[in-house]
């Protein structure tokens, strides 16, 4: 065996044991590392150069060692669109494994185009994000069942939620921190979310189940609570519109009440305070 190696053009003997392998795979193992892995981790190189994304693993300078090759493995996994982004992303499975989800998303809602995904060359995560919340815009926000009353009208998607958080300064407008929390329950239609112009408001409501609602909160410019007549004024139009409209946020009420029945209600009522309200 030794006498055979030692004769043989490696090349060959690559060929021999990876039938069918692309050339360029010989060039790689030059950068998989000084230590010979075993006879599998051959076979998964193997898989990945024959795969869709042989060229973008192998014509690289960068090594050909295992978390590489469990990347391009996972990608081979996910949405075929993938392929037609890998050149835009980093080598990060949970960040392909997130373009992932939101691709599944559209495709589910009919929302993905054709071309959405063909970039140009040289173009980054930065333009991949972009298309994708353009394509996540043309997914209008469910009927919530009711119409709005005078002066709200409903926020019907997510483009429309980011414009309207920009202008009043709000945090559900990207990038600011649960933004994108905000804008995915437009498409699933888990919040109902209501804006005015004159004066300037912006109100949430939850949908608890398929009879009720919770109104979450009304604010203005950069969050700043509506005088509380104006939740009075809500509220009552929609009662009026026959949505059931419970008083006070379900989680909490069963916490405090849960507290209250093993006598430990005073002690937690300043983590209660400090919990807040979660809305914005």
């Amino acid at each position: 065996m030794a006498k055979l190696i030692d004769e043989s053009d490696p090349r060959e003997l690559l060929r021999a044991a990876l039938p069918d392998c692309p050339p360029m795979l010989f060039r790689a193992l030059a950068r998989a590392g000084d230590f010979a892995g075993d006879a599998q981790f051959y076979r998964r190189l193997a898989a990945v150069a024959r795969g869709p994304f042989a060229d973008a693993f192998l014509n690289t300078s960068r090594s050909a060692d295992g978390g590489r090759l469990a990347y391009y493995e996972m990608l081979a996994r996910l949405d075929p669109a993938i392929t037609r982004l890998q050149h835009a992303l980093p080598e990060n499975e949970k960040l392909a494994a997130t373009v992932d989800s939101i691709i599944r998303l559209l495709r589910a809602h009919g929302a993905l185009h054709e071309d959405d995904l063909d970039l140009p060359p040289g173009a980054g995560l930065s333009a991949v994000v972009r298309r994708l919340r353009a394509a996540l815009a043309r997914i209008p926000a469910p009927d919530p069942g009711f119409a709005p009353p005078p002066p709200f009208r409903l926020v019907g998607n997510t483009a429309e939620l980011q414009r309207v958080g920009r202008d009043l300064s709000l945090c559900v407008a990207l990038p600011a921190m649960f933004a994108a929390h905000h804008h995915i329950n437009v498409v699933a239609g888990t919040r109902v979310y209501l804006t005015a112009d004159n004066p300037p408001l912006f109100a949430s409501l939850r949908k608890l189940g398929s009879a009720a609602w919770f109104l979450d909160r009304i604010v203005g410019p950069q969050n700043a609570d509506a005088p509380p007549v104006v939740r009075q004024t809500l509220e009552r139009d929609l009662a009026a519109a026959g949505l059931i409209l419970i008083p006070i946020e379900p989680g909490r009420a069963l916490w405090r009440l849960d507290a209250e029945a093993r006598g430990t209600l005073s002690r937690l009522e300043n983590v209660d305070e400090e919990f807040g309200d979660l809305a914005f």
